[in-house]
C-alpha cells in the first residue's frame, strides 16, 4: 500500500496506485453521482442532495450491490447533526482511471475531504481505502462531533448481522457484517472512534442525527442492521483531524440457476455411472 500525496500537502492511503500519469478530472462542484471501478469492482458516491453518500459497492464477479448507504455526518461546539454535504456543494477530483476520488465540503469554518480507493482484489472481493480529513478554518478551536454511517444489506437479504469490537479502553476499532459466507469488516487505522452502535438501520442514523453519543451497543441482528462510528475531537485554530481507515467486502460466490443446472445434470450422470458399476 502506497502513501500519495494530495494536492495542498495532505496524504492518503492507496492500494497499488503508480504515483505517474495520474488524470485529475475537476468537478468545478458540479452535484453528481460519481462512479468507481477497479478491477471488476463498482462503486457510486451521490456527492450531494438528501441521499448524498456512497450508495452502491458491487465486487468483481457480480453486479449485485451490497450496499444502501454509507456516509459522513457532522456537528461542531454542540450544534445539529447535518450530512457534510450540508457545508457546501463538492468539490472533487478523481485519480488513476476513475478507481480513486477526492471530495471536499468547505466553508469558512471548516473543510471536510473525503479520500476514497478502490481496488477489486479478486473474484468476490474488494477493498476501499478512506481517508478523512478535517480542517478548522476558523481561527478559532472547536469541538467536531464527526460521525460514519454504514448501511450494507449483503446480499440484499436483509437478514445481516453486525459485531463492533473494541480495542481495550481506548475506543471502537473494528466492525464485521455478515449474512451466511458474505462478509464486511471495516478497521480503523488511526484513531480509535470513542463511541459506536450496531443497530436497526433506521434506528442507527436516527441516533446519529440525534446529536448525544452513540450508545456502544456492539451486536445486533439478524435483519437489516446498520453500524455507526462516532469522533469527538477538539480541533484547533488552523488545525487538522485525520481519520484512516480501511474496508473489505467478501461475497460467498453462488452459481447461476444455468450452471446449477449443469451442476445437477452432473450429479446425476454420476448416479448413473455408480448404478451401472453396481449392477
Amino acid at each position: 500500500m502506497k502513501i500519495l500525496q494530495k494536492p495542498g500537502g495532505k496524504t492518503f492511503l492507496g492500494a497499488g496506485l503508480a504515483v505517474s500519469g495520474l488524470l485529475l478530472l475537476p468537478g468545478h462542484g458540479i452535484a453528481q453521482t460519481v462512479s468507481l471501478s477497479s478491477g471488476g469492482s463498482f462503486a457510486t458516491v451521490n456527492l450531494s442532495g438528501p441521499g448524498a453518500g456512497m450508495n452502491s459497492w458491487s465486487v468483481p464477479g457480480s453486479a449485485q450491490s451490497q450496499l444502501n448507504l454509507q456516509w459522513f455526518y457532522y456537528s461542531i461546539n454542540g450544534g445539529a447533526v447535518q450530512a457534510i454535504n450540508a457545508i457546501s456543494a463538492p468539490t472533487f477530483n478523481q485519480f488513476g482511471n476513475n478507481s480513486f476520488l477526492d471530495v471536499t465540503y468547505a466553508n469558512a469554518q471548516v473543510s471536510i475531504d473525503i479520500q476514497y480507493s478502490l481496488l477489486g482484489t479478486g473474484m468476490g472481493n474488494a477493498d476501499i481505502t478512506e481517508s478523512i480529513f478535517a480542517d478548522n478554518l476558523s481561527g478559532t478551536a472547536f469541538n467536531l462531533n464527526l460521525f460514519e454511517y454504514s448501511n450494507f444489506n449483503l446480499l440484499q437479504s436483509g437478514n445481516n448481522s453486525v459485531q463492533v469490537f473494541a480495542d481495550g479502553n481506548s475506543g471502537y476499532n473494528f466492525v464485521r457484517q455478515t449474512s451466511g459466507g458474505t462478509a464486511i469488516q471495516e478497521g480503523i487505522t488511526s484513531p480509535d472512534a470513542n463511541f459506536a452502535e450496531a443497530n436497526g438501520a433506521t434506528q442507527t442514523l436516527t441516533d446519529v442525527m440525534s446529536g448525544s453519543n452513540l450508545n456502544n451497543n456492539l451486536t445486533a441482528g439478524p435483519g437489516n442492521i446498520a453500524w455507526a462510528f462516532q469522533w469527538d475531537p477538539t480541533v484547533g485554530a488552523n488545525s487538522e483531524y485525520d481519520i484512516l481507515k480501511d474496508k473489505s467486502l467478501s461475497i460467498q460466490m453462488v452459481p447461476e440457476p444455468s450452471t446449477i443446472a449443469l451442476i445437477g445434470l452432473g450429479l446425476g450422470a454420476c448416479g448413473l455411472v455408480r448404478r451401472r458399476r453396481s449392477s
